[in-house]
């Protein structure tokens, strides 16, 4: 399914109307309407603030799908434990310069340890 008409459907869902968002994005109600035609879409521009408007993630928009959960998301909720708070504090009382090289290092370590640069970690 097109972009412009998965936010048309999403409108309907949400009983929301173009006028409504046209008015959010500052386009005009025509430029919406255009979406219904088969070679139109929302410029690229519009994609976060359409989001925004209809409360929903991009990839939700792009795909219709709900975005799987990544690893980020799955440890975001699990609590620091003493060293990774220390090691925060450390990075934190870093200057710009010192931080990129301890980001240079992690990044190598990551790829020493996981050579597999399509595998998340």
């Amino acid at each position: 399914m097109r972009i412009g008409q998965n936010v048309l459907n999403l409108l309907k869902e949400q009983s929301k109307k173009q006028s409504e968002l046209a008015e959010y994005l500052n386009i005009q109600p025509s430029t919406i309407n255009g979406w219904r035609q088969e070679n139109r879409n929302p410029s690229s521009e519009l994609i976060i603030p359409i989001c925004e408007f209809l409360a929903i993630s991009p990839y939700y928009l792009l795909t219709g799908k709900e975005q799987p959960p990544n690893i980020q998301e799955e440890t975001a909720n699990e609590p620091l434990n003493d060293d990774e708070k220390n090691l925060i504090d450390i990075y934190r009382s870093l200057d710009d310069e010192s931080k990129i090289v301890v980001k240079a290092e992690a990044v190598k370590e990551r790829r020493r340890d996981n050579p597999n640069p399509n595998v998340n970690r």
